[in-house]
């Protein structure tokens, strides 16, 4: 059955959309997020993790059960962060990790806090820095 990966492609795109089409007054900013009490912040990134733990594992089970198993555009641009992000780092590194690129580029925190998150795993995680 390919419902579990179609809903997780289906959610990963509803919300890709929401962010890029929410007007920036709209949206939970950087500023927004840096605003919230430390236990709060930390919250926030770790149910992002979450969110890209629990796509994984639903491409993980489409891969078992097809072998002619194609990725989609959406997990050939997420694999490699959201592979690192599971395999590689604890919360506590997650949230450091957030914070040291919020700290070194608040010119950014108008911007989106889900874009925020994937810019600052992104970095860290593609050039291989922790």
């Amino acid at each position: 059955m390919r419902r579990p990966l179609r809903r997780a492609s289906l959610f990963v795109a509803f919300h890709a959309i929401v962010v890029f089409a929410s007007s920036t007054a709209d949206a939970f900013t950087g500023t927004k997020w840096r605003a919230l009490p430390e236990a709060a912040r930390a919250a926030y990134v770790a149910g992002v993790v979450d969110t890209w733990e629990n796509v994984n594992l639903l491409t993980q089970a489409e891969k078992k059960k097809d072998p002619r198993y194609k990725p989609t555009d959406v997990e050939v641009l997420f694999s490699p962060t959201t592979t690192c992000a599971h395999d590689e780092i604890t919360y506590v590194q997650a949230i450091a990790i957030v914070d040291k690129y919020m700290s070194q580029n608040p010119e950014e925190w108008h911007q989106p806090m889900a874009i925020l998150v994937w810019s600052a795993f992104a970095k860290s995680c593609l050039a291989g820095k922790r």
